[in-house]
């Protein structure tokens, strides 16, 4: 996962775009709790790219910086953090393991699937964003502990769902290049390579990224960009619903985002 990716940027803003349904008591509590989700994210995001092959040790080596030893420090200073605001015993921590099992068993399903070269369902994809993304509901699950909420736990589930389904959706179509280079297997890398087998295609002139020529020019790739648009418009309805206007501000960046790969698409058909 880029450090700059979608998914990224909105870990580092999930509670200040939540923070208006809740009624914030202790403010000292509150930024703890987001430094310590910052810290932890940092170090989630280490093992991830380090999981994925993409994480450069040997130029984090030359320029002195180890990502593995600032990993292991976020990791640290996060559960201290968080066990000064949940006891051992408290419940928060069973849901703590549960998301982290749940985020790591997908990530190992992922590895299962590129290694075997799987065609991913619509299923499959849904099941998996929704398991990449299941930290987020730590935080989310502290909040709704610490502080009272004035939605229900059911809409800020329901906000979030569409939103990571988007969100990986677009991740997915952004990455393109880079998971081809990588040997990472997404959905739309999967659907575009059995498009291109199923139909004989081939690259006689060698034209440089073919598949991702061909994702842009195909039906799937106009269905995989209206997939991440209505889950996104949906999330901005809920945000909407929900008074959360900072969080429907990143949502509309990123259709907007959609709106351009939209317009590239429609150009691709017409070249």
């Amino acid at each position: 996962m880029s450090q700059q990716s979608p998914s990224t940027l909105f870990f580092q803003s999930l509670l200040p775009f939540i923070k208006p349904v809740f009624k914030i008591g202790d403010n000292l509590k509150f930024l703890q709790l987001q430094k310590a989700v910052g810290l932890y994210s940092q170090y989630t995001f280490i093992q991830d790219n380090l999981l994925d092959g993409d994480l450069d040790v040997y130029g984090a080596h030359e320029e002195g910086v180890n990502p593995l030893a600032v990993g292991s420090s976020s990791n640290a200073r996060a559960l201290v953090m968080l066990a000064q605001l949940f006891e051992p015993a408290h419940p928060f921590w069973t849901l703590f393991d549960s998301y982290m099992k749940e985020y790591y068993d997908t990530l190992l399903h992922e590895k299962h699937l590129a290694r075997h070269k799987t065609v991913i369902s619509q299923q499959v994809f849904e099941k998996n964003a929704l398991g990449k993304h299941a930290p987020a509901f730590i935080p989310v699950e502290g909040m709704l502990y610490l502080f009272k909420c004035t939605a229900s736990k059911e809409d800020l589930v329901k906000l979030l769902n569409h939103t990571f389904l988007a969100m990986q959706m677009l991740d997915d179509i952004e990455d393109f290049a880079e998971d081809l280079g990588s040997g990472h297997n997404t959905y739309v890398l999967s659907k575009t390579k059995d498009f291109i087998a199923q139909n004989a295609l081939e690259n006689p002139h060698e034209l440089e990224r073919f598949e991702e020529r061909v994702f842009y020019m195909s039906d799937f790739g106009d269905a995989a960009n209206e997939y991440a648009i209505e889950h996104f418009t949906r999330a901005r309805e809920a945000c909407t619903a929900l008074g959360l206007d900072t969080y429907s501000q990143w949502v509309d960046a990123m259709l907007r985002i959609l709106g351009h790969n939209k317009k590239v698409m429609a150009s691709a058909k017409g070249a």
